[in-house]
């Protein structure tokens, strides 16, 4: 179990890839945006009533592989590239737990990645969500073009609803 601590100790020393190629000077980490993501995806759960305990399982989980792939910003892979990396990565990154919490990581996992149920659709909405709220945080350090890109970004994955609303300043 300390090579997986160690998997989420790691994403402390990996920086925001995206703000890194736009220049920011000290950009969030990984594991700075994937706890606000966190706090985000469960704030909309629990107003929502979805199940926050596997909404917060998959948040905490959702960027794990990054502390061995690096963050890859969208673009610049392949996306099934990306896929197959991230999968290897995360794979790697649970064999060394007990069993029934590597079935339980897993499917958490997989059913972010699939993105086929409200709640990972939601996990997938605070991403996106974190970092439009983190570029209008960053926005006196980025041109407008920049800001610009990432606010766009943000709602273009964003599920209408609750976490639309937020990025504008809403409910």
């Amino acid at each position: 179990m300390r090579a997986f601590v160690e998997a989420a100790l790691d994403l402390k020393d990996i920086l925001r890839q995206g703000w890194v190629d736009a220049g920011m000077e000290r950009p969030e980490s990984v594991a700075d945006h994937s706890y606000a993501a966190s706090v985000i995806a469960m704030l909309i759960s629990d107003s929502a009533g979805l199940d926050t305990g596997r909404v917060v399982r998959m948040a905490l989980l959702h960027d794990m592989a990054e502390g061995i792939t690096g963050d890859i910003v969208p673009g610049s892979m392949d996306p099934a590239k990306k896929r197959n990396l991230e999968q290897d990565a995360m794979d790697r990154i649970l064999d060394g737990l007990p069993g029934p919490l590597k079935d339980l990581y897993r499917a958490a996992w997989q059913e972010y990645v699939s993105a086929l149920t409200p709640e990972a659709r939601l996990v997938h909405d605070a991403d996106r969500l974190e970092m439009g709220l983190q570029a209008h945080r960053y926005r006196s350090r980025l041109d407008a073009v920049t800001l610009e890109s990432f606010l766009e970004s943000a709602h273009a994955g964003l599920e209408r609803g609750r976490a639309a609303g937020i990025i504008q300043g809403g409910p």
